[in-house]
């Protein structure tokens, strides 16, 4: 992702995705953050808010799974080359597709079992705490 994308072209990004996550029949953002492989509430308001503009390559890949977009379309729209988010075709015969959702899925995958560890850890680290105290 370029260095050079302006905070006010990830706020029109913000609101082209709120108005395709309407288009696509989601006008309740906590609704549309519940469906299956979501990415987090608050990494779709930051997105839809604009409010952040350091995001991992994989949550963009996401994003463009959850919100139905060609893949790098997201990346086109903030750096000019298109105005508008590109959207995938009602059926499901695009193998792009397929590929970034299966990648959206070990990236949700991945940060469980990272979030999961992390609480062992801590678990573990404060059981220790105790035996040595």
């Amino acid at each position: 992702m370029p260095d050079d994308i302006t905070p006010a072209r990830w706020r029109l990004l913000g609101d082209a995705l709120i108005r395709r996550r309407i288009q696509m029949g989601h006008h309740i953002r906590a609704e549309f953050c519940r469906l299956p492989g979501s990415l987090s509430s608050q990494l779709v308001l930051a997105l839809e808010r604009g409010k952040r503009t350091n995001y991992e390559p994989a949550t963009l890949t996401r994003a463009e799974v959850q919100w139905r977009l060609r893949p790098g379309a997201i990346t086109a729209f903030l750096t000019g080359a298109t105005d508008d988010l590109i959207i995938l075709p009602d059926d499901n015969t695009d193998p792009q597709l397929r590929v970034c959702e299966l990648e959206a899925e070990a990236q949700r995958i991945r940060d469980t079992a990272r979030d999961q560890l992390r609480a062992a850890a801590a678990a573990l680290t404060i059981a220790a705490d105790k035996l040595a105290g």
